[in-house]
């Protein structure tokens, strides 16, 4: 009995105490308006708040400065001398809560929509200790998200993309790998334009690119609400947000099936993307779908186009693949011990020179760049003739059939590193069964056809190649688990051996640098 009876006294001392705490006592004076001198009026419902100056004074230096005197002209002042400040535009629940951090500095139980009202409070009246507090909040919220909670986290980086841009960025970046339930269930139909623009200009995306083409074109077409004046309008973003589709990186097939008979494309730009897809294969079927595709144009359009300034940069896909590490050609180990020359040859010459490697894949492989072995370059230059500062890498590579599938060109002002990366704009999708030959060439920036060589090159050997072909090696190499494949090496010497000699080929080529094909994205419900 006795232990009862202590127990009920110690918890009326903590009560007590509790009661007489000066964070107890602030929050009574709040609610009680005790000798309070301001009056802010919140909401549409004109909620009033009975407050004081010293306390909006001593926490914000916005209402410090909107209580003092010099501002007494341009606020009302109620009966009894009380200064008036209005707030149409803040809502009551959460400026309740507001007011209670400025007097006990405590916040309380929040839902989320109440911490994104007070988050714009604390940012908008300069109150780190709230900003900080609330931005915490909402971290944590970000952190124990699944991917229901995809839509929660888009509110929180529109909320917080011009407050606190670690918040901001860790909310949007969760809501990217989840953006296939915001495209699946319309969510998107409630975006701003500036979201929309945020979402298109991310370089991965776990949706397809015509998913995305048929999202925007739905979101364009929804009708604006006319209660939000604040909101850009969709008729003046539209053409600026369709630039950001990338329409090289879809298939052919759901271009012409999902994009042209929109009209939203002008002709030029349908041709111009339809040559970019002719790079690829299929040009004599192409030259078909596109006259067939031209007249439908003329005979069911005659709407104003948008020009999406069609590049190479457009046809990148959005869903990258898993980086590879470099793999090193065995050129590599000769290149090292070669001192480098120059000398020139004619374009005649030039066109008989063998490629450097012949690359075959047995699996679907991105090709997103090579390192060029470029040591040696800074002290042969300037020895030979008029150079300003500069070196040109051209990179050619060619299919099977001899047609020029990807090109690149590097200038660089002087080589300080052993080898220099030279990556591609656009990857290079190589296939299986197909002949790939690389030609490397490097020249001053100014002197016509002038090549710098290794030892080994020079223009009889380039003229006897037309009767002799140069012998080649060809090895079996695993460029990844998943991924093999053969190259071939031309020049090599009698006895295959990858020495330097006479019939011996000049190879810049360091490493090859590749990526893992992703897996084919499923399609997104979008009608």
């Amino acid at each position: 009995m006795e232990y009862w009876k202590n127990e009920v006294e110690e918890m009326a001392v903590k009560r007590d105490m509790k009661y007489h705490s000066l964070s107890s006592r602030m929050d009574r004076m709040l609610k009680s308006g005790l000798y309070s001198d301001v009056a802010i009026i919140v909401g549409k419902d004109k909620t009033c708040f009975n407050v004081h100056k010293v306390v909006l004074g001593s926490c914000s230096p916005v209402l410090q400065a909107m209580v003092e005197k010099r501002w007494n002209d341009d606020q009302e002042t109620a009966s009894g001398g009380k200064t008036t400040l209005t707030f149409p535009d803040h809502r009551a629940e959460e400026f309740q809560l507001f007011l209670k951090f400025l007097y006990t500095d405590e916040l309380g139980e929040t839902f989320l929509s109440e911490n994104l009202e007070i988050l714009k409070l604390a940012h908008i009246y300069d109150i780190p200790p709230l900003l900080e507090k609330v931005s915490s909040r909402l971290s944590k919220f970000v952190e124990k998200c699944d991917a229901k909670d995809s839509d929660f986290c888009l509110q929180i980086y529109t909320t917080s993309r011009f407050i606190d841009e670690c918040l901001s960025d860790k909310a949007l970046q969760f809501f990217l790998r989840n953006i296939r339930s915001a495209a699946e269930n319309d969510q998107y139909l409630e975006w701003d334009a500036e979201t929309v623009r945020t979402v298109l200009t991310q370089q991965v995306l776990n949706i397809r690119e015509v998913d995305l083409f048929k999202a925007l074109l739905k979101w364009g077409n929804q009708p604006q609400d006319p209660t939000n004046l604040k909101s850009f309008p969709k008729s003046e973003a539209m053409p600026e947000l369709l630039k950001l589709i990338r329409f090289g990186a879809m298939e052919m097939s759901q271009f012409a099936d999902e994009v042209v008979p929109t009209g939203v494309l002008s002709k030029d730009e349908i041709v111009k993307i339809f040559k970019h897809f002719s790079s690829q294969k299929w040009f004599n079927q192409l030259l078909l779908i596109m006259q067939t595709f031209i007249n439908y144009l003329n005979d069911n359009f005659s709407i104003s186009f948008c020009s999406t300034h069609f590049s190479d940069s457009d046809s990148i896909p959005r869903h990258k693949g898993e980086r590879i590490n470099r793999f090193a050609l065995q050129t590599a180990n000769r290149a090292m011990d070669c001192p480098i020359k120059g000398h020139s040859t004619s374009k005649d010459v030039v066109k008989t020179i063998p490629p450097d490697i012949r690359l075959v894949v047995k699996t679907p492989v991105y090709l997103r760049g090579i390192d060029i072995f470029c040591n040696g370059l800074n002290e042969i230059l300037p020895i030979h003739g008029n150079y300003d500062g500069s070196i040109i890498f051209k990179v050619l590579i060619k299919d099977t059939d001899g047609r020029i599938v990807k090109k690149a060109v590097a200038r660089m002002l002087g080589c300080t590193n052993a080898e220099e990366e030279i990556q591609f704009k656009v990857p290079l999708l190589l296939q299986p069964a197909t002949c790939y030959d690389f030609y490397v060439t490097c020249t001053k920036n100014k002197g016509g056809i002038g090549r710098l060589l290794f030892p080994g090159e020079s223009v009889r050997v380039y003229y006897r190649r037309e009767v002799n072909p140069p012998r080649t090696r060809r090895e079996k190499v695993t460029i990844y688990p998943y991924v093999k494949g053969t190259i071939t090496y031309y020049g090599c010497d009698a006895d295959n051996s990858l020495t330097i000699g006479k019939e011996f080929m000049s190879c810049w080529i360091r490493n090859l640098i590749f990526e893992k094909v992703p897996d084919e994205l499923k399609p997104c419900i979008i009608t």
